[in-house]
């Protein structure tokens, strides 16, 4: 169990490293490794955020949200206020199924869009929400939902 631990911590560590350098623009494809360490196999739905500066690069990460095993609550002020203290230009969110189904629910969607404007309101913007299930990841902004 501690080898396994260690295996997944190094696998979360060597994810985030490409996420630390300054891109051209967001590619969700380069948060899917990172997401899917730090989400992929856990029993409770787990909400987490990626905050990001002005050449998309992570300043931080943070759970910000564990719930059940179908659904966790999502607190617009206090992802607003994460990244008004990190000082982020932009926002990653994601969360896990634990159903192992990747189709996002109308909460999924709904969150989103609140999130969204909320954000906006702060000239902060929200680049995407990722979902996890058993080690897949689906983008809503690929999904046309941001």
């Amino acid at each position: 169990k501690v080898r396994l631990s260690g295996s997944i911590a190094l696998h979360s560590l060597a994810a985030r490293e490409p996420l630390r350098q300054p891109l051209p623009s967001f590619d969700w494809r380069l948060f899917e490794s990172f997401v899917a360490a730090e989400l992929s196999g856990l029993s409770r739905e787990t909400f987490m955020a990626m905050f990001l500066d002005s050449q998309y690069r992570l300043l931080s990460s943070e759970v910000l949200f564990m719930g059940s095993v179908d659904s966790a609550p999502v607190y617009t002020r206090v992802v607003a206020s994460r990244a008004l203290a990190h000082h982020a230009t932009s926002v990653v969110v994601a969360h896990n199924h634990p159903s192992g189904v990747l189709t996002p629910s109308h909460s999924d969607v709904d969150v989103t869009q609140k999130l969204s404007k909320a954000l906006k309101l702060l000239d902060i913007q929200l680049l995407d929400h990722l979902i996890v299930a058993e080690g897949r990841c689906i983008s809503l902004r690929n999904l046309g939902f941001v």
